[in-house]
């Protein structure tokens, strides 16, 4: 299973189902949000985008701090 399969079966056994859900959903978006700039870092230097491969990564390090952050919100609930 990947990461959101995981968790959406998981989330039978969350206390609070809506405050898991919550937290599920905001680690996803931040989830493609961390994995499209990783990917893009890639490529700004041969494109029109302005910016350095660093200035991606530092902004996909970012969404994978908030991410880790909402896996403790559900392993909390899960407990």
């Amino acid at each position: 299973l990947g990461i959101r399969a995981t968790l959406k079966v998981l989330q039978d056994s969350a206390d609070d189902i809506v405050e898991y859900t919550e937290a599920m959903e905001d680690f996803d978006r931040h989830l493609a949000s961390a994995d499209q700039e990783a990917y893009s870092s890639m490529f700004v230097e041969f494109s029109a985008a302005k910016g350095k491969p660093e200035d991606f990564y530092d902004r996909a390090k970012k969404d994978v701090e908030i991410m880790v952050k909402q896996l403790n919100i559900m392993a909390n609930e899960i407990m």
